[in-house]
């Protein structure tokens, strides 16, 4: 058996961070009784989003149409779909609703079969019912996180209008969704597989003056018959970036792969064995650096059908690719350098809670492996080893959720393992994971008391290696320069502080002080009702700032400048009880040196104590 060696430095960090940007998506034709059964399971993958196709005028999945009634009258039960939405938000994963298809009310009568494929051909009432959606939620205070118009209308089996159809079709939901909801997230058009839809959607959207806080597509079993299934999502990824690249009106639109898969034809018998966790595993370390790619959602979480790539059976029982993305979620965040020889493949992580090494074979033979852990950060708890093989699955059925269950605990007692020696089969994967016997607590006090609702990105340049991302769950936001010593990362969250808080304390962790040019900031943004002025908080070059252009807080007031600590308390005492309570938090770095970072944690209620994440 060949031996390779792989080596693990946990001293040395590695761009970009292990961030939680991947998700799921469901078919619209699932039952509620599936999602009340096996949202549980969706816990210990900790996705970025649910993405569902409505499938609004299809007769299926809901037990009631959610847009019903005539055209004069339009019905709406919203009695599931909100149910739905508030399971999710309880899970901390933002809903992603694709506003298709055609409502029965604009549907020709007598109605014909496939009749919901088409496009509306009363425009203002599509408008007035996508302005309706966006409002209830909005009035219910219920988080929407986006809003996409329509699925696929490239692909005849969705839509059976022209390109030209679309592109007005999106026009209108696209106005009613920012009418019903101003700070609503509304994009499209989630391309099934046509590359000559990108540059002619992007030029109607500019010359209309339309609202697109993202652009969306999708890659299932690789796209076209013609390119290769693994090249066909960078390659869509590529042509979007050069068509956005054109225009600086683009420049804060971050790009989806909301619907991916990479299966098709026979080889999608392969996805529901071991093979299928090495290979999802591969594919979150290819779109892992691919920095405005902000989302990937993983098609599909629950079974829908008998050619559906799914992480859950129809039965509930979860598929070894399911233990794969549930060890992606368990990972830290904070990379650690790792190298690993093909075929073998590594990923690495810790903070001061554990530390992990994942490895898998994308080759087709066994390999002996040594692995060699330097400097490592926890020597007293225990070791887990996870498996995913022919014989071994990572995760076992606890009442009605799933939990990681290793195969192996080895005990540290203040000695460093420093070698050890591995086999691993033909696509297989192991999973070790280090947890300190006593977890670190951080003096969090008390529970969150506010929620992330909104994320803003900055992209100067495609592709870069400045990044920014943010954690919804974990309420972090991070920034990097990466390899380069030049550049600019940035990224903005929406903080919602909720009932009974004024205020939130963020935590920095810096790293070195940027060099002489190049400078990190912190800047808050408060509410009008506030009737305070933006405050940043910089390290480095005050010359820089001053000419540092913050797109998104364009408008208010000069802000102050203030020296960026390690511990930030912000807030303001809101005057009357319907004032909003948001504030605008900004995180920058530019021309800082290579390798620098930083990253913004929101922490609120001082009080009790809680583990450290």
């Amino acid at each position: 058996m060949p031996v390779a060696k792989v080596t693990v430095d946990f001293a040395r960090r590695q761009d970009p961070p292990l961030v939680k940007k991947f998700g799921v998506m469901n078919s619209g034709i699932l039952r509620m009784r599936r999602y009340r059964r096996d949202l549980p399971k969706l816990r210990l993958l900790h996705p970025c989003s649910l993405r569902i196709d409505l499938s609004i005028g299809k007769k299926v999945g809901w037990r009631r149409q959610i847009i019903g009634g005539t055209r004069r009258h339009p019905r709406y039960n919203w009695k599931q779909i909100d149910w739905l939405a508030r399971q999710l938000d309880a899970r901390e994963i933002a809903p992603m609703w694709g506003l298709c298809y055609l409502p029965l009310s604009l549907q020709p009568r007598p109605p014909r079969r496939g009749a919901w494929r088409g496009a509306p051909t009363d425009l203002a009432l599509w408008q007035r019912m996508a302005r309706r959606f966006s409002r209830h939620f909005r009035k219910r205070g219920i988080a929407i996180g986006y809003y996409e118009v329509w699925n696929e209308p490239d692909f005849p089996m969705f839509f059976s209008g022209t390109r030209a159809d679309y592109f007005r079709l999106y026009a209108a939901a696209a106005k009613g969704i920012k009418q019903g909801d101003p700070h609503a997230a509304v994009g499209g058009p989630a391309l099934a597989y046509s590359f000559d839809w990108v540059k002619p959607f992007l030029e109607y959207v500019l010359r209309h003056k339309l609202p697109l806080n993202f652009f969306s597509f999708h890659s299932i079993g690789g796209g076209a018959k013609d390119i290769r299934k693994e090249r066909f999502a960078m390659l869509m990824l590529h042509t979007i970036r050069a068509a956005m690249g054109r225009h600086r009106t683009f420049d804060q639109t971050p790009i989806y792969l909301d619907e991916y898969n990479p299966y098709k034809g026979r080889k999608i018998q392969h996805y529901a064995t071991y093979r299928g966790a090495a290979r999802l595993l591969h594919d979150f370390a290819l779109f892992l650096p691919q920095n405005d790619l902000t989302m990937v959602n993983w098609a599909q979480f629950m079974h829908a059908g008998p050619h559906g790539v799914d992480l859950l059976r129809s039965s509930g029982r979860a598929i070894p690719a399911y233990g794969a993305f549930a060890i992606y979620a368990d990972m830290p965040a904070r990379r650690v350098a790792a190298i690993a020889p093909k075929p073998l493949e590594v990923l690495a992580s810790a903070n001061r809670r554990r530390a992990g090494v994942v490895i898998w074979n994308s080759g087709s033979g066994a390999r002996e492996i040594i692995l060699r852990l330097r400097h490592e950060p926890i020597v007293r708890g225990e070791m887990e080893t996870f498996r995913i093989d022919r014989e071994h699955n990572a995760v076992r059925l606890d009442h009605s959720a799933y939990r990681l269950t290793p195969l192996k605990e080895v005990p540290l007692a203040g000695t460093s393992p420093g070698r050890i020696r591995l086999s691993l089969p033909a696509h297989g994967t192991i999973y070790l994971r280090v947890v300190r016997k006593r977890p670190a607590r951080s003096k969090i006090r008390g529970g969150l008391a506010a929620s992330i609702v909104r994320v803003r990105h900055f992209f100067p340049q495609r592709p870069a290696a400045a990044y920014g991302y943010v954690d919804r769950r974990r309420q972090i936001l991070y920034a990097g320069m990466g390899a380069k010593s030049r550049g600019l990362a940035m990224v903005e969250a929406t903080v919602q502080l909720k009932k009974g808080c004024d205020a939130v304390r963020l935590r920095i962790d810096r790293g070195k002080t940027p060099t002489p040019d190049g400078v990190e900031a912190v800047r808050v943004d408060f509410p009008a009702a506030a009737q305070r002025p933006a405050v940043t908080y910089c390290r480095g070059s005050r010359t820089l700032l001053t000419h540092l252009s913050i797109p998104w807080a364009a408008g208010n007031r000069r802000a102050g400048v203030q020296h960026l600590r390690r511990w930030l308390r912000v807030g303001w005492k809101a005057r009357g009880a319907h004032s909003r309570r948001r504030l605008r938090i900004t995180a920058v770095l530019q021309n800082a040196g290579a390798g620098r970072r930083m990253r913004v944690r929101v922490e609120s209620n001082f009080g009790a104590t809680r583990p450290q994440k």
